[in-house]
């Protein structure tokens, strides 16, 4: 069985393997760029306190910085004290910049060490430094006094990967390298992306475990599934469960399943228009 330390290894390498690959593709193009450089753990204090992940991340890709289509889709830098932060300092403006201006902080968040940005989606993570290890919290600089604590293993990561899996430049060289003919080498892929199962051939769409673990991930995908396993009561109330939408794409005779029509309304209202007309 593979260590929790040996997953955050595959993730890592598969997500270096992914930039290299988007690297050579795009090299020369200046709209498409990734630049990563790995750090030592003397660069960053207290090092041996930050989640395995990150540690791991750093040492392996370190300082990323990611433009897709002439936007900067992510950037992960070295950890940066809120409180120390100089507006004026090029290596961080990209945060300075996603809070608009409003460079104002509570006691507690001037400790922050921030240091992940997805400036277009004005996501921002930071580390708070009061836990051992420390912990990735989303400040809210709304409401100067309240953190939105996001305490878990592989929070980091994690968003790495979304960020890998949802942007269609990036996610193309995540999976251009994979069989995804498969079984195995699909069921762990659409865990990440449940999406991908329409590449698979017709006979792993009709694989129950692999179209459950599909929809599990992304509810629309469903519309890859074969006819057969659409009519799988379990099957479309978890792909309605995920995604409301999903519901266009079920059989006709659980369209009518009052179980499975009123999940997907709790998802989505807007699917009404799919569900069987005598409901």
């Amino acid at each position: 069985m593979m260590t929790d330390k040996e997953d955050i290894h595959r993730r890592v390498d598969r997500l270096l393997a992914g930039i290299k690959r988007f690297q050579s593709r795009h090299q020369g193009d200046s709209e498409n760029t990734i630049i990563n450089r790995p750090v030592k753990p003397f660069e960053i204090k207290d090092f041996e306190n930050y989640p395995y992940d990150y540690q791991y991340f750093m040492l392996t890709i370190g300082e990323l910085y990611v433009g897709t289509a002439g936007y900067l889709a992510l950037c992960i830098n070295k950890p940066v004290v809120a409180g120390d932060i100089n507006p004026l300092y090029t290596e961080v403006s990209e945060v300075v910049n996603l809070l608009d201006g409003e460079f104002e902080f509570s006691a507690l968040q001037k400790d922050l060490l921030l240091f992940y940005t997805e400036p277009c989606d004005y996501v921002y993570l930071a580390f708070n430094p009061s836990t051992i290890p420390y912990s990735v919290v989303e400040p809210d600089w709304d409401e100067k006094s309240k953190l939105d604590f996001q305490i878990g293993e592989t929070i980091f990561l994690s968003a790495v990967e979304n960020q890998f899996t949802f942007n269609g430049s990036l996610a193309d060289c995540m999976t251009s390298d994979l069989n995804l003919n498969n079984k195995f080498t699909l069921l762990e892929q659409l865990k990440i992306r449940g999406s991908d199962l329409a590449y698979a051939n017709d006979e792993l769409k009709s694989d129950r475990e692999i179209v459950l673990t599909a929809v599990e991930n992304d509810g629309y995908a469903l519309k890859y599934a074969s006819g057969r396993l659409k009519c799988d009561r379990e099957i479309a109330l978890t792909a309605v469960k995920n995604n409301g939408s999903a519901l266009q794409y079920v059989s006709d005779e659980l369209r009518g399943n009052r179980e499975i029509v009123l999940t997907a309304l709790k998802n989505n209202v807007r699917c009404l228009e799919y569900a069987d007309d005598e409901l």
